[in-house]
């Protein structure tokens, strides 16, 4: 479960995890690997960047960031570690911002399924002004597109495979529903709406 994009600590974090569970089942990837977001709310827009690009090959063009003056800068995968099994991403109303370009990128690739609710919209990055009595201005700088050349502001992600609010708030189910779906996809079945 992934709450918020920390700069620093939510890329190390996973990757300490998934090498956990590598070494205890003492196998190749670990997988299908299934990522909770349907709360997390934002944080650093770059470790959102950075993750995804654990997933994508090195130099896969992750996005882009337009800012207000119309200078639109590349994002790119870097290169280094990279993870191959199966993923699946939890999403509803409460998945925004860089939750989303996460989650967005995976989506555009094909990386990712996702599963659950429509995510918030909110496909842009703030930065942050101290002023001189303390206080702080919060303005919008850019805005994220995603690889497909779309952005999610003010329309969410619409998930691979949608849930109803009753099932999006039942981890068990959900988790259950994400390893058939990647079950079904190594089967090279037609997908089957959960019963």
């Amino acid at each position: 479960r992934l709450r918020e994009f920390v700069p620093g600590i939510t890329l190390p974090a996973l990757v300490a995890t998934l090498d956990f569970e590598r070494q205890t089942h003492r196998q190749g990837d670990v997988g299908p690997l299934v990522i909770d977001l349907r709360d997390a709310t934002g944080g650093d827009l770059y470790e959102a960047f950075d993750l995804a690009g654990l997933f994508l090959p090195a130099g896969t063009h992750l996005g882009s960031l337009r800012a207000r003056e119309g200078v639109v800068r590349e994002v790119r995968a870097t290169g280094g570690r990279k993870f191959a099994m199966p993923l699946v991403l939890l999403v509803g109303p409460d998945t925004a911002s860089a939750a989303e370009v996460f989650a967005g990128v995976l989506q555009s690739h094909g990386r990712a399924r996702l599963l659950g609710r429509q995510t918030y919209g909110k496909c842009s990055s703030q930065t942050d002004a101290r002023l001189s009595d303390g206080s702080v201005l919060r303005y919008t700088n850019r805005e994220v597109v995603l690889p497909d050349g779309k952005s999610c502001s003010n329309v969410g992600l619409m998930p691979d495979h949608e849930a109803t609010p009753q099932l999006l708030s039942d981890l068990s189910s959900l988790a259950a529903w994400a390893r058939d779906l990647v079950e079904l996809d190594r089967d090279g079945a037609e997908d089957a709406p959960i019963q």
